[in-house]
């Protein structure tokens, strides 16, 4: 449930964008398209034996999840908002890369020492370093624009 938690930063400022560009039932029915959706899953997944309390966490983060991307499209169909897929799925992959490179670091040196802080900043620095030149090779960040 905690990486569906990080949807609440993106569905309050989307809600804030659409009531001040005044369409604020807009938002009140995305909310309550999104609050309908969660609670009849809600009573579908938690009635279920098998999934007890885990249907409810997994109804709610559809109910937010669904909240959030209903806000979203309503501000892309209202002010044109465009979002370049490469260059997400770049930055996506930087990020895959770099937490698997993260891992394979920190259990190599694991073997190496047994101080933890030092293994946990150099498997840092080294995950960092390695999205950073990602993201220079996939020319996500230009260094040229940088300087200026």
């Amino acid at each position: 449930m905690g990486p569906f938690f990080l949807l609440h930063y993106f569905r309050t400022p989307f809600q804030a964008v659409l009531i001040g560009l005044g369409k604020a039932n807009t938002v009140m029915i995305n909310n309550l398209v999104a609050s309908i959706i969660s609670l009849i899953s809600i009573v579908f997944l938690a009635s279920n034996p098998e999934l007890g309390i885990y249907g409810v966490a997994l109804s709610l983060n559809k109910g937010l999840t669904l909240g959030t991307s209903l806000h979203f499209f309503s501000i892309k169909k209202l002010i044109g908002f465009y979002l370049n897929l490469i260059d997400t799925i770049k930055v996506i992959l930087s990020g895959i890369i770099m937490g698997y490179g993260g891992l394979i670091t920190f259990k190599y040196i694991e073997n190496e020492t047994t101080n933890l802080i030092v293994i946990l900043v150099i498997s840092l620095t080294i995950s960092l370093l390695s999205y950073l030149l990602y993201l220079l090779f996939f020319k996500i960040i230009d260094l040229k624009k940088l300087h200026k």
